[in-house]
């Protein structure tokens, strides 16, 4: 009886020791896994604090540029705004000036009083253009 005891208390000590291993190996694992998801979480916190900035200054920038042209937009807007008043203003003022030479051509025709109005309500108007310009 004494081989069975001995025989069973050797079956049992390997049991209990691959219940130990597997225990050993299971929080080696759970303690190797943890570290690395640590650690991914620390790149990953990186890599999004990089990623952030790098499009606030992508953002700043694009914010520079689209200020700019805008800017370039409005001077040009008034540029060609400036050129219509002008080229608005000589369009009339020649008018004028035509039905002055027709008016001295025909001598009982009083169209050079027109011819004043309109350059002056021309100039009044292109004059109040600019101003708003």
């Amino acid at each position: 009886m004494a081989a069975t005891k001995t025989s069973g208390n050797t079956t049992a000590n390997p049991i209990e020791d691959a219940t130990k291993k597997v225990a050993e190996l299971n929080e080696e694992a759970t303690q190797k896994v943890t570290a690395l998801a640590e650690e991914n979480a620390k790149k990953l916190v990186a890599l999004n604090e990089d990623a952030t900035q790098k499009l606030a200054a992508f953002a700043e920038q694009t914010t520079k540029q689209l200020t700019e042209l805008a800017e370039q937009a409005k001077a040009a807007q008034k540029q060609h705004s400036l050129a219509a008043i002008d080229a608005y203003e000589q369009a009339v003022m020649a008018l004028a000036d035509s039905f002055e030479q027709a008016a001295a051509e025909q001598p009982k025709v009083e169209i050079p009083n027109l011819a004043d109005v309109t350059r002056e309500f021309t100039t009044a108007y292109t004059t109040a253009a600019r101003q708003l310009l």
